[in-house]
């Protein structure tokens, strides 16, 4: 009796500890972050491309349904109003390869930029999109995060250009 309880001891702990190794993780994703508000100043308008050709693979696929969901769901008001403007540009379509100047492409991407009055004022690449497109949650989120950094530089460059009255 006494090695029974002796190898309980022992056993009970270690069966206890065996269960909670085998027992399936789940992946956490990041939590989701809020889109921005978009602050431009006037005559100014957000595109968000996304470039792609002919041939689209799996990943290709991926990274448009998620941008598209990640404006679309994020921005409809400012889509709307004409402030966000979302496009899907085949770049293999007759008239479109100045884009790859444009924005100094070197492989399919979404791109953010801010046109004033029909002219880009500012863009970013955003090529992180291929390592994220395996999660959709990490993959908004960094659209949202460039969003917010590439609209606000626009509203800081203005208020800087302005005066500031302390009242």
């Amino acid at each position: 009796m006494n090695i029974v309880n002796s190898v309980s001891k022992w056993l009970m702990p270690l069966a206890i500890l065996l269960c909670l190794a085998s027992a399936p993780s789940q992946a956490k994703s990041e939590l989701a972050v809020p889109p921005p508000a978009v602050k431009l100043s006037d005559n100014q308008v957000l595109k968000v491309y996304y470039f792609h050709g002919n041939a689209r693979c799996t990943s290709c696929k991926l990274i448009e349904k998620y941008t598209k969901a990640a404006i679309e769901q994020g921005y409809q008001q400012p889509l709307q109003q004409g402030l966000v403007d979302l496009q899907m540009v085949n770049l293999e379509s007759k008239g479109n390869d100045h884009y790859i100047d444009d924005f100094q492409l070197i492989t399919r991407s979404v791109v953010l930029a801010v046109e004033q009055n029909g002219k880009v004022i500012e863009y970013r690449r955003l090529d992180g999109v291929w390592q994220l497109f395996t999660d959709e949650q990490k993959f908004t989120n960094y659209i949202y995060r460039e969003i917010g950094l590439i609209t606000n530089n626009k509203v800081a460059m203005q208020a800087a250009r302005e005066p500031v009255y302390h009242g």
